[in-house]
């Protein structure tokens, strides 16, 4: 692991120190006109996620668990009521996370604005902080998250098993709450130490398809904005957490390369370099998806017309090779499952995968599947490890035609970027099945005069105007609290 010639703003500066500055300094004149419209087409999409999955049948547990209380002073959990803020946070982040469509990060990996944008929104509402505060926070906050999920990955996630969205994130959580509540540089930097100190989140949830990915969210949501509480009660955390001897650095991955950390933070916002996913799967199946769903399309393909599919790619992807799943959560991970379920339904979306998991068409589509190591692509992303989902497909027809599609990262990256109109037609798109549907345009509206609210629970209100009613929570089941 490199960790010699570490460079920074400051001789000798600590680089969680640096990170605080950076948050801390953060105004909002000095955003550029792109940086403040990508931080709203960040909450469109997170709001979708949000709302979607608010109305999924996933949502009962968490409706359950909100409604355990009542807080006027509170945020909202939006379809409910208001409940303390830390529960709101918690329950709509999980929210978020329903639909696996939340946005990410090629390089840091993982979620930022499934934990961020919650985050900003529940104590943005109780605090009255205005929405150009908000801008902020959320900016700042996804770069405390890619400068961290950068220097970790790939091996954070891709060998020892972290889910990134809950060790960059809680810190990327801390750093939005300890903006909006106007901290200064030390208690700032005590609230994102402490916040890494906590940080965590293990993806052996894909084993089984239990219920941590949904959860892992909520609890990172919930401990960095407790984390700013103990700061501000007094309590410290390490100037070395992220580079130290026992660190997080060093805790969360086997190989990580702190030589330019934070050197983009004068010339480049990280939330720019974000995605926006289009299917409701892992990030690393979207490359061949994408290809397939191409070749589909321009060459007129159908499951009949289909002998074999042959998936070159590199190790990472060769993971995802799971045959026949039995959870949505497994499905949304296997290779040769999605590229069944896009070659017949053109489409990969919660509806499409659970359909397709009683589907003996898909089942045998995904015996003509095979995924093949390629030692060339291994090769590019020794060069380049934010390439990890690249993938060549080899695509054979029975009437002997070949067709070869290669993709070297997904649609919604930076490189192939989605406009307004694309986000716009997946928020639509993800409300379609809701009982606010009708809502879409009203809600769309007020993400994109977002600055023109004065504060955030001006938007939280108008939002939740178009989100609908009161859930009754059952008399006995899930009562806990989330101190506050």
């Amino acid at each position: 692991m490199k960790t010699e010639g570490i460079r920074t703003a400051m001789h000798d500066q600590h680089l969680i120190r640096l990170l605080a500055r950076h948050v801390v300094a953060m105004q909002f004149d000095r955003l550029q006109l792109v940086e403040v419209e990508r931080t709203k087409q960040c909450i469109l999409d997170c709001l979708g996620n949000m709302l979607a999955g608010r109305y999924s049948e996933k949502a009962a547990g968490l409706l359950l668990h909100a409604g355990s209380d009542d807080a006027a002073d509170g945020a909202t959990v939006f379809g409910l009521r208001k409940v303390a803020y830390e529960k709101a946070a918690f329950c709509n982040a999980a929210f978020s996370r329903v639909m696996d469509l939340d946005d990410g990060h090629r390089r840091a990996m993982g979620h930022p604005g499934v934990v961020i944008i919650p985050a900003v929104l529940a104590l943005g509402e109780v605090l009255g902080s205005s929405t150009a505060e908000a801008i902020c926070a959320i900016v700042s906050a996804y770069d405390v998250y890619v400068e961290i999920g950068t220097t970790i990955n790939p091996s954070s996630y891709t060998v020892k098993g972290f889910d990134t969205t809950g060790v960059a994130g809680t810190v990327a959580v801390a750093a939005a709450a300890a903006k909006l509540k106007r901290l200064d540089l030390e208690r700032a930097k005590h609230a994102m130490a402490i916040a890494a100190l906590q940080s965590g989140g293990l993806i052996e949830y894909l084993s089984d398809g239990s219920s941590g990915k949904l959860l892992c969210p909520g609890w990172t949501v919930a401990t960095g904005l407790r984390s700013v509480e103990m700061a501000q009660c007094g309590f410290t955390g390490p100037d070395t957490v992220l580079e130290g001897r026992h660190g997080l650095f060093r805790c969360f991955s086997d190989h990580f390369d702190a030589s330019r950390f934070g050197l983009e933070l004068e010339s480049a916002r990280h939330i720019m370099s974000t995605y926006f996913k289009v299917h409701a799967c892992l990030r690393r199946l979207h490359p061949a998806l994408d290809g397939l769903l191409s070749a589909r399309k321009s060459c007129a393909l159908s499951p009949e017309k289909v002998r074999r599919i042959v998936v070159r790619a590199g190790q990472f992807v060769m993971k995802a090779d799971g045959r026949r799943p039995t959870t949505l959560v497994a499905a949304q991970g296997s290779m040769p499952f999605t590229l069944a379920v896009a070659l017949k339904y053109g489409k990969v979306s919660e509806e499409t995968l659970l359909a397709a998991m009683s589907d003996p068409d898909v089942e045998a589509i995904e015996e003509r599947i095979v995924l093949d190591y390629s030692a060339t692509i291994s090769a590019r992303q020794e060069v380049d490890p934010s390439l990890w989902g690249e993938a060549e497909l080899t695509i054979e027809t029975v009437d002997g035609r070949t067709f070869t599609e290669h993709a070297p990262f997904a649609a919604g990256e930076p490189e192939t970027p989605l406009s307004w109109d694309d986000l716009r037609q997946k928020f639509a798109d993800q409300l379609l099945r809701t009982p606010i549907a009708d809502r879409t345009a009203a809600i769309e509206s007020a993400v994109s005069r977002f600055l023109e609210f004065d504060r955030v629970d001006d938007f939280v209100r108008a939002v939740a105007a178009s989100s609908g009613g009161r859930f009754h929570a059952p008399s006995s089941g899930c009562s806990s609290s989330m101190p506050r």
